[in-house]
């Protein structure tokens, strides 16, 4: 094996010779402001990082705290709330108001999401079907019931 030696001014005229000899003396001169740079970025990296756990926390305290309120939330409305102004003074709200009078809340029932799924198709099917209006909606009550297990 043999090495080729290359003499020193072969050795200053190479450009990749002179970036390393440059970037060297670079960082021995300014080491100090490299360092502080450095130092700046890490702690700027830190505070980030605690301040993003430090909000990340409030906000599952925040959900904990909402998932308490939840269960104490019945959603109790005050008839009185339609004698307020912002009602009586839009149009557009009476035929609301007039429905609100009548309304019933559903029974709570935990097969609920799928009985109004019945529903709806049956209405639907009522509605734009070419069926008689009553079929649909008698098979309707025949799926609720074996659904709630009472066919």
């Amino acid at each position: 094996m043999s090495t080729t030696k290359l003499t020193r001014k072969e050795i200053s005229a190479d450009p990749i010779h002179d970036a390393l000899v440059s970037t060297i003396e670079v960082l021995r001169t300014r080491a100090r402001i490299i360092m502080m740079i450095a130092a700046g970025v890490i702690l700027v990296a830190v505070i980030a990082y605690f301040g993003l756990r430090y909000l990340e926390s409030r906000n599952s305290l925040g959900q904990q705290e909402l998932a308490k309120g939840i269960d104490y939330y019945h959603g109790l409305i005050d008839a009185k709330a339609q004698e307020d102004p912002y009602f009586t003074s839009n149009i557009h709200l009476q035929t609301f108001i007039r429905a609100l009078r009548s309304a019933e809340h559903p029974p709570v029932d935990p097969d609920w999401v799928y009985i109004e799924d019945i529903l709806e198709k049956a209405v639907e099917e009522a509605l734009f079907g070419s069926r008689l209006v009553a079929q649909p909606l008698l098979q309707a009550r025949y799926q609720i019931e074996k659904l709630k297990g009472l066919r």
